[in-house]
């Protein structure tokens, strides 16, 4: 497949409608993000060189998760042609673009995947009518209405009346779908707003996925108390607060589902430890907390039969290896701690103070490639001594394993982050050289620009006096 070098439709538009300096900045982005796609895979064919890994295209699961990844960028696909992408997977990509489809229709895109995009418009469907969208994934997912151009939404206007404005939508919808479907699947989708409802309340929608719309209020359910909510699916709604809750006892609620509402507030377990907590909302309300309130929490309703679990606050918390030294009594776990993104390669010799053999997680974010790189030559060793080997209480007999394991679901947060800022401070140090060379030409009382001017004078004469004798 040859190398498309018109810019996409996208591209263009940035172009004609951006500043210069705006433009500078995205195509900076752009070559930095490159950059890093570029080390990206280094670092992965590297390993898969070193431990004999299958990088062929026969290796369907390693490429179709490559294809597939955030820092896999267009660019960089269009570069190697030569790579066995799997298309399918590439339609999951969050740097794919509709330009790109539409000037590669006829590759295995999966076309599901790419009925369920959150940047998915109406206009882009219709570009392409006679795929096999996923027209129920299409009516459901929110922003389909959103993206439709041809809705003013920004002037408070519901989502049903204006597609009804301009039938283009709802008809293609509906002609795919059936009515009864359609508004079964439109029930699904968070922009449904409650004027939406009440203006089509004697249509056949989907109480039960009506139930999850983040719009619902207690004020409305009570105003259709009649209608065959979910009170399951309500409870879980993180619509309602432990206020609605306990305004209304005489609703139907379901108090196993409310306790893992995402709107309880650590506030609200303080006012009501007498309550049937689950300990995994305690935890994760306790989680963003810092570590000295957490330890006063424990302190203080440690008698009142609350309780944490201290697997979730080792992984998740925000934690530095100077509180975990402090603080040795606490029951911390060592396999989550390895886990935790806000411990980093440097906190390591301190923690083995307290854990002689702890080493950072393959899945911590705040590995660096080079510690990958250190840690799988080590138990690489170890393998080929046949020493047992767990890797999250499971044994695993080769690197391979491992490598599987760990790349999917390590981005390498910090490695990334440091590359994108060292990046830029090297674009900044250039552009600010450029800067101050560009003044110094052009200040006449400058040396550098005073040479400038005589050389360009003597350039004018020379060309005035050679039209002369001409």
């Amino acid at each position: 497949m040859s190398i498309n070098k018109q810019p996409s439709y996208a591209e263009s538009r940035i172009h004609r409608l951006a500043s210069p300096y705006r433009i500078r900045i995205w195509e900076i982005q752009k070559r930095i993000h490159n950059t890093w796609c570029q080390k990206w895979f280094d670092f992965i064919f590297d390993i898969c060189k070193c431990y004999n890994i299958d990088i062929s295209s026969a290796n369907t699961e390693l490429w179709g998760w490559l294809s597939a990844h955030e820092y896999t960028t267009m660019d960089f696909i269009e570069a190697h042609p030569e790579y066995p992408w799997k298309w399918s997977a590439v339609s999951d990509n969050k740097n794919l673009t509709y330009e790109y489809i539409i000037a590669h229709p006829d590759l295995s895109w999966d076309w599901q995947q790419l009925s369920l995009r959150d940047d998915l418009t109406i206009e882009f469907v219709n570009l392409l009518p006679n795929k096999p969208w996923e027209w129920h994934w299409i009516c459901k997912h929110s922003g389909i209405f959103k993206n439709n151009s041809k809705f003013n939404l920004a002037a408070g206007n519901n989502i049903l009346e204006v597609s009804k404005k301009d039938t283009t939508l709802i008809d293609i919808l509906l002609s795919n779908l059936g009515e009864e479907l359609f508004w079964s699947c439109i029930s699904g989708n968070d922009d449904i707003t409650l004027n939406d409802i009440r203006n089509n309340i004697d249509k056949p929608w989907d109480w039960r996925k009506l139930s999850r719309n983040p719009n619902i209020t207690i004020d409305f359910v009570i105003e259709n108390i009649n209608k065959p909510w979910d009170w399951v699916v309500l409870s879980d709604n993180d619509s309602f607060t432990l206020a609605d809750f306990d305004a209304h006892p005489e609703l139907p609620w379901s108090w196993d589902d409310f306790k893992y509402n995402t709107c309880i507030t650590i506030k609200d377990i303080r006012n009501n430890p007498g309550r049937d907590w689950s300990l995994s909302t305690i935890t994760r309300k306790l989680i963003f907390e810092p570590l000295a309130a957490t330890l006063q929490f424990v302190i203080e309703y440690k008698d009142k039969l609350l309780n944490i679990d201290w697997n979730l606050i080792s992984e998740h918390m925000c934690l530095s290896a100077d509180d975990l030294i402090t603080h040795p009594e606490l029951p911390w776990d060592q396999l989550c701690l390895s886990k935790n993104k806000w411990l980093n390669v440097a906190d390591v010799p301190k923690l083995r103070t307290l854990y002689p053999d702890f080493t950072l997680h393959y899945e911590n974010p705040s590995n660096t490639f080079a510690n990958v790189l250190d840690k799988l030559a080590e138990d690489n060793l170890r393998l080929a001594n046949l020493e047992p080997f767990e890797y999250d209480d499971e044994y695993i007999s080769s690197v391979a394993e491992i490598f599987y394991r760990f790349i999917k679901y390590n981005r390498f947060d910090l490695e990334y982050t440091s590359f994108i800022k060292k990046e830029y401070r090297q674009h900044l140090a250039a552009f600010r050289i450029q800067q101050w060379w560009h003044r110094l030409r052009l200040d006449p009382y400058h040396p550098i620009g005073r040479k400038r001017l005589e050389r360009e004078y003597d350039e004018l004469c020379e060309s005035a006096t050679y039209g002369y004798t001409k």
